[in-house]
């Protein structure tokens, strides 16, 4: 990874997450409230990342996830859905 020297960020960070049994969801996110460095390229990001599962069975999962980031030179969006089997229940 790069990292750029003479940066300095500070953010505000939340985390939740949630269990009830068969479902399991969470959220972290993130926002900067002072940054400075290299003439505000490197500028924190703003950040949002979620997952949530479903347990059909003990051997069958449902699940998404997903990111968000959001700087001044700098933009992603990531989603996935998917399903897992496990084996040897």
């Amino acid at each position: 990874y790069y990292s750029p020297q003479g940066f300095g960020a500070l953010n505000a960070l939340a985390d939740f997450a949630r269990d009830t049994g068969r479902w399991h969801t969470g959220i972290s996110a993130g926002y900067p409230l002072s940054g400075s460095g290299n003439g505000g390229v490197n500028r924190p990001a703003k950040t949002l990342f979620g997952y949530s599962t479903y347990d059909l069975t003990d051997a069958f999962q449902l699940f998404f996830n997903g990111g968000l980031v959001d700087a001044p030179t700098f933009k992603s969006q990531q989603y996935n859905v998917g399903a897992t089997v496990f084996f040897g229940h």
